[in-house]
């Protein structure tokens, strides 16, 4: 459901700090930061990293039916990808799909990715959204957004190896985690938990966005709307947790914040779609 303009810089001015190579392989696993990738991939490739590029490119503009082509005919060629990009495409394949509200699709999809392993939480952080999003069984979604909080404690040593700003990123990464919880608390009444949740998410957020903002100073459109689609979908999780616990006017809040996005994602529109329903007007 995943832009920073210091990344592309430090790819290409300091190639002695991360490889090309090993930082795609952490980024593509992630839907709100994978969009990292496209700055690093050949765009103009058939392979699986061109398709899957390629798909989120489509993904964050809000085309998921032609994302959702893209990771399939990536995948078509399942017996030759290695486990860990199988994994990844049908991650992000799940994704779209969540996206376009195909929801059983989008959990075989995500099922098939979890039992390949999720070293980062990030299969484990969607299944927790697409149960969520459906009022569906609370507590399996607490059991795994618990999970993804544990595993983007444990499994983030790639990106915060980079220094400062992979602290950064890790850092919004568990924000994203912590939001979930949060969302999930609310719905099995654990109030204070979930406000604890909240408040964690938002100091997390607060600064790593500050400082990366920062860095991305006068960058491209899409790596400025790739920043906006993450911090779209923390403020998402905790606008719905607010509203969930009945405090509509902090819950309206949060998702003026997280509906403020230049990037076209479904997460954006959700929020967009609270606000009328909560009859708040926004330009």
């Amino acid at each position: 459901m995943l832009s920073i303009s210091y990344l592309f810089a430090l790819a290409a001015n300091r190639p002695d700090a991360m490889s090309s190579t090993r930082l795609l392989v952490f980024l593509a696993v992630f839907g709100a930061l994978g969009a990292f990738a496209l700055w690093l991939m050949a765009s103009g490739s058939r392979g699986p990293d061109g398709l899957l590029d390629r798909g989120l490119r489509l993904s964050i503009a809000g085309k998921y039916a032609e994302a959702e082509q893209c990771y399939r005919e990536a995948l078509a060629g399942d017996s030759k990808l290695k486990s860990p990009v199988r994994a990844r495409l049908r991650i992000c394949l799940g994704d779209a799909l969540m996206d376009m509200d195909r929801f059983p699709e989008s959990r075989e999809c995500l099922e098939e990715a979890l039992a390949m392993g999720d070293p980062t939480g990030s299969c484990r952080g969607s299944l927790a959204d697409s149960l969520l999003l459906q009022r569906s069984d609370p507590p399996r979604a607490l059991e795994l957004s618990n999970q993804a909080i544990q595993a983007s404690t444990d499994g983030l040593g790639e990106i915060t190896s980079i220094g400062r700003i992979g602290g950064h990123l890790a850092s919004i990464v568990r924000a994203d985690a912590w939001a979930r919880r949060a969302w999930a608390l609310a719905l099995l009444g654990r109030q204070s938990e979930s406000q604890e949740s909240i408040d964690f998410a938002v100091k997390l957020t607060g600064p790593s966005f500050a400082a990366l903002s920062r860095n991305t100073g006068k960058s491209s459109g899409l790596m400025a709307t790739t920043l906006s689609a993450d911090r779209t979908e923390i403020y998402w999780h905790t606008g719905m947790a607010l509203l969930a616990m009945g405090q509509t006017g902090k819950a309206r809040e949060h998702f003026r914040i997280a509906s403020d996005s230049t990037a076209k994602t479904r997460c954006a529109a959700r929020c967009r779609e609270q606000l009328e329903r909560l009859g708040t007007s926004f330009g």
